[in-house]
C-alpha cells in the first residue's frame, strides 16, 4: 500500500521528514567518514586510527559534482566504462548490459547501491513494488547484474518502510528483505538482462544464488563478511551485508535499552556503528554511504553526530535540496519551482567529450 502525508497527519509527516533528512545526510556522513579508511586493510586501519575518532576537515580535492563547478571524481571502473560509452546517452541500459557481458557476467559492483537510497524516500507515497521498480530503472542505467538490482531493491524497500514506521523489529526487516528477493527472482527481464545469449533456466537462476545471498545478508558479525578481502573489494553483496548487519545490530540495541538512557545512547548509535564499519577498511566510503542512509532513516537526523554534520562541506546546500525532496515526495509542504542546478548537466556544459 502507498501512504498519504496530508494535513490530517501533521505529526506523522514531521517525523517522516526528520527521518528523510537523517537518510540523506546520514549517507553523506557515512560516505565522507569512510574516505579515511578507504582501501585499507583492517590492520592498517587500526594502525592509522588507533583512537577510532574522526573529525571532518576541509576537502583536499577539487573534482566532484558539476553543479559545484567541479568535474566527476573517484568514479568506479564500471561507471567509468559505461558512462564513457559513445552510446550511453542514447541507451544507457544497453551500454551497461554490454559491459556486463564483456566481463563474463560475473562483476557485481556496489556503485548503484550507494546511490539509489533517495528512491526509498520517493517511495513513501508509492507502493512497495512501485518503489522496487523505480530503483530498477535507476540502478540499471549502469549496473544490470541481478545481484546489484536486488541489493538496490532491498535498500529502497527498507528505507521506505523505515520512513513509514513499518520496520520496528528484525522480523520486519527480514520480511522486507525476503519480499524484495522473491520479487526480483520472478522478474525474467531482471534475471536475464541479455535474452539473446540463450542461457538455460539454471544459468539464469544462478545469477541470484541463494546460498551466496544468505551468507551475506544474514551475517551476524563483520568478521564473517571479510570486508577487507582485497580480491572481492567493491562487491555489492559485501556492501549490502554490512548495511543489513549494521541496521540489525542497531535495532537489537534499541529494543534492549531502557527509556531512561535511550535518548543518550541513540545519539551515539549512528557514530559508533559507522566507525565500527569503516574500521574494517575495504570500500569504506561506499559501505558508509549505503549504511548511513538506512541508519539515518531509522534513527533520524537528530541522532546523527553533531560534530560530523557541522563539518560537512556544502551542508546548507544539501539541506535545502533535502527540503525540496520532502516536498517532491509528498511529505513536506510547498511549491517546487525548477532550479537550474537540478538539470541533468547541473547547468554546466559537459567537462569533456565522451570517448
Amino acid at each position: 500500500m502507498s501512504h498519504s502525508f496530508g494535513p490530517e497527519h501533521p505529526f506523522k509527516a514531521a517525523t517522516t521528514a526528520e527521518k528523510i533528512f537523517g537518510c540523506i545526510i546520514g549517507s553523506a556522513l557515512g560516505d565522507t567518514i569512510g574516505l579515511y579508511t578507504e582501501f585499507l586493510s583492517e590492520s592498517r586501519c587500526e594502525i592509522a586510527y588507533p583512537t577510532r575518532e574522526f573529525t571532518l576537515l576541509e576537502p583536499r580535492t577539487e573534482p566532484g559534482l558539476p553543479a559545484l563547478d567541479r568535474p566527476a571524481f573517484d568514479i568506479g571502473v564500471n561507471v567509468g566504462a559505461v558512462s564513457g560509452s559513445k552510446q550511453f546517452l542514447q541507451d544507457p541500459f544497453k551500454c551497461a548490459t554490454g559491459r556486463w557481458i564483456k566481463g563474463g557476467r560475473v562483476a557485481a559492483p556496489n556503485g548503484s547501491l550507494m546511490r539509489t537510497h533517495p528512491v526509498g524516500v520517493i517511495g513513501v507515497n508509492l507502493t512497495e513494488e512501485q518503489t522496487w521498480r523505480l530503483s530498477v530503472d535507476v540502478g540499471r542505467t549502469m549496473h544490470v547484474d541481478p545481484r546489484c538490482v536486488v541489493a538496490c531493491c532491498i535498500s529502497v524497500g527498507l528505507i521506505r518502510q523505515l520512513l513509514c514506521g513499518q520496520t520496528q523489529t528484525e522480523q520486519d526487516m527480514d520480511a522486507a528483505v525476503e519480499r524484495a528477493y522473491k520479487w526480483v527472482r520472478k522478474q525474467y527481464d531482471i534475471m536475464n538482462p541479455d535474452p539473446s545469449a540463450g542461457l538455460t533456466e539454471s544459468q539464469i537462476r544462478k545469477h541470484l544464488d541463494r546460498q551466496e545471498f544468505a551468507m551475506h545478508v544474514y551475517a551476524q558479525t563483520l568478521e564473517t563478511l571479510q570486508l577487507d578481502d582485497q580480491m572481492k573489494m567493491g562487491y555489492v553483496y559485501k556492501c549490502l551485508g554490512s548495511v543489513i548487519l549494521a541496521l540489525r545490530l542497531v535495532i537489537r540495541r534499541i529494543l534492549r535499552i531502557s527509556i531512561a538512557v535511550g535518548m543518550i545512547e541513540e545519539a551515539e548509535l549512528f557514530e559508533n556503528s559507522i566507525v565500527q564499519l569503516i574500521m574494517e577498511g575495504d570500500d569504506a566510503d561506499t559501505n558508509g554511504a549505503a549504511t548511513g542512509a538506512l541508519l539515518g532513516a531509522y534513527l533520524g537526523y537528530a541522532n546523527s553526530p553533531l560534530h560530523w554534520r557541522s563539518g560537512l562541506a556544502h551542508k546548507q546546500r544539501l539541506m535545502t535540496k533535502v527540503e525540496r525532496l520532502t516536498v517532491a515526495a509528498g511529505v513536506g509542504h510547498g511549491t517546487l519551482l525548477s532550479e537550474r542546478d537540478e538539470a541533468p548537466d547541473g547547468r554546466k556544459k559537459l567537462q569533456k567529450k565522451r570517448i
